[in-house]
């Protein structure tokens, strides 16, 4: 069950609150998250992905669900090596997942984790899921029940401008 994002709505989806200062950033009602059709599902596979994560340098275990096309959800987790530089977030395993299945059209993110506060994607997730959506919403959980919305096209502005001619 797919409900397409539409991007003067997905905040106010789930009562958002404050605003978001121009950052893109705004704290939403974790209760609202969990009993949405849509993000709902999303996290409780985000939460999965969370405790199948490989962390075991860093002990900081996070987890990712990507809505690709037709409302299909695939999962990530972080995978760590010794070699840091070859570690794998779980927001790019949760796309990849998604491509090596044969979608290409990436609706929404959301990321858990054990961190105190809402953490945002590394630079190169960022530029990973601008390949498939510069607007693709993103929704960051803790542990602790703290919730945050982030806009993509905010968190990396201009991702395409002038890339490809």
């Amino acid at each position: 069950m797919s409900r397409k994002h539409n991007n003067d709505n997905w905040l106010r989806d789930f009562g958002a609150s404050g605003s978001d200062a121009g950052d893109g950033v705004v704290t939403v009602s974790l209760r609202s998250v969990q009993r949405d059709p849509v993000w709902g599902p999303l996290l409780r596979a985000a939460r999965l992905g969370w405790k199948r994560a490989y962390a075991p340098y860093s002990r900081f275990a996070v987890g990712a669900a990507v809505e690709a096309g037709a409302g299909a959800i695939f999962v990530g987790c972080n995978v760590e090596n010794l070699s840091f530089g070859l570690t794998n977030c779980a927001e790019r395993v949760a796309i990849q997942s998604a491509i090596a299945s044969g979608q290409r059209k990436l609706h929404r993110i959301v990321i858990f984790s054990e961190s105190k506060v809402c953490v945002s994607p590394c630079g190169a997730c960022r530029q990973v899921m601008s390949e498939f959506s510069v607007s693709m919403p993103i929704l960051s959980v803790t542990r602790s029940g703290q919730a945050s919305l982030f806009e993509l096209s905010k968190l990396l502005p201009r991702a395409r401008e002038g890339i490809l001619g």
